[in-house]
């Protein structure tokens, strides 16, 4: 076999065609798949760009705190108002989680085999974890409307109430789970129809929750304008200030949903963006729950402040002081037309001795008849 010339393998250019001869045909062309467009792109891969290793330990160290002072409370007793607590030591858990997972995709080099895993794991948890801190934010709600009404709902009744709900946040986050999911499977086939959809998918999520924080702000203007039922006092504008800056919160979040679902790139899916838009206000809402007394809502203040009493006592007036000289002075009543005269000592010792009989013993008091002038 003739050994291949630099020609032969292609570095250098084919001779030219003798005069007359045949042309040179160029081979043909190989065509490569082309990437998917740059619409295309993996939104967990888009929610971990500008991962910073620092801020996702600093955040898991913040979040694991503030669920260990909840779980505190939790313990020592927060009246009826468990269940926004349980909603809330969730949420603080998986917050505490995401930010590890956050962390090792930071870490994990993009061509290892656990890398889609991780990043599908943080994924999953930084979008599934909204539903807890929402359904503690409704119950609160809930529970203050119940306050200020002065309602007790019967235990089945307030199960089924809390089964609904729980579902319709459960059906609502989902629909952005399946959408990140599928845009993921279908940037793999290729799929440019199925990645629109799930797009659209991901964003209806997030214009839901922003519409039930809408609905969740004006439900509370019209408790506060409701009459207080409550035989206790109730201050309003304590509750009323958690549950509007917590439900703003909760809908910087949604708008965060929604602009990550629009937009994957750009601010939306920076590091930045995830610590104004997500950790600010669950980290807010923690805060209120630890440090405010949330056992009576028709009277929150701080923990470590003295709590008032739920009923004023009513000031007793004070008599008026009797001088010796008042009293030395003979006593007079009228009683159907008699004048009884007493002196003190005789006064003190009526007063002191109740006599059940119609026939009163007088004999030691001078009885005049009020009609009849005085004799001379």
């Amino acid at each position: 076999m003739p050994a291949l010339s630099l020609r032969d393998i292609g570095v250098l250019p084919p001779p030219p065609p003798p005069p007359g001869g045949p042309t040179y045909t160029a081979p043909p062309p190989v065509y490569v798949a082309s990437p998917p467009p740059a619409t295309m792109i993996n939104p967990f891969v888009a929610i971990a760009m500008g991962v910073n290793k620092t801020q996702s330990i600093a955040f898991a160290a913040v979040f694991g705190v503030l669920t260990l002072l909840l779980a505190v409370r939790f313990a020592r007793g927060v009246g009826k108002h468990r269940m926004v607590y349980a909603f809330l030591i969730i949420i603080g858990a998986m917050r505490v989680a995401t930010f590890v997972f956050r962390y090792f995709v930071a870490t994990t080099k993009p061509t290892a085999s656990s890398f889609q895993a991780i990043l599908i794991a943080s994924g999953v948890l930084l979008v599934a974890g909204f539903l807890f801190i929402v359904e503690a934010i409704m119950q609160l709600l809930w529970d203050w409307f119940c306050t200020v009404r002065n309602l007790s709902i019967p235990g089945r009744t307030t199960k089924n109430m809390n089964r609904s709900r729980h579902w319709l946040l459960v059906v609502i986050s989902t629909l952005g789970i399946v959408g990140a999911v599928l845009q993921i499977t279908s940037i793999s086939k290729g799929d440019k129809a199925t990645f629109n959809t799930a797009k659209h998918l991901r964003l209806a999520s997030g214009a839901l929750f922003i519409a039930l924080c809408f609905a969740l702000i004006a439900l509370t203007i019209v408790v506060a304008l409701l009459p207080v039922l409550r035989p206790e006092p109730v201050t309003k504008w304590p509750m009323i200030a958690v549950l509007v800056i917590s439900t703003a919160g909760l809908m910087l979040e949604s708008v965060y949903r929604v602009w990550a679902a629009a937009a994957p790139t750009g601010w939306a899916t920076t590091q930045n963006a995830v610590d104004v838009m997500i950790v600010l206000p669950e980290g807010l809402i923690m805060l209120f729950a630890i440090f405010l007394g949330l056992d009576d809502l028709g009277q929150v203040a701080f923990v470590c402040s003295p709590r008032k009493p739920a009923t004023q006592p009513v000031e007793q007036q004070e008599e008026p002081a009797v001088s010796d000289s008042t009293l030395a002075q003979p006593a007079t009543t009228r009683k159907r037309g008699l004048t009884v005269s007493a002196s003190r000592d005789e006064f003190e010792e009526i007063s002191l001795h109740k006599v059940g009989s119609k026939h009163d013993d007088f004999s030691s008091v001078d009885v005049t008849d009020a009609s009849r002038e005085p004799s001379h």
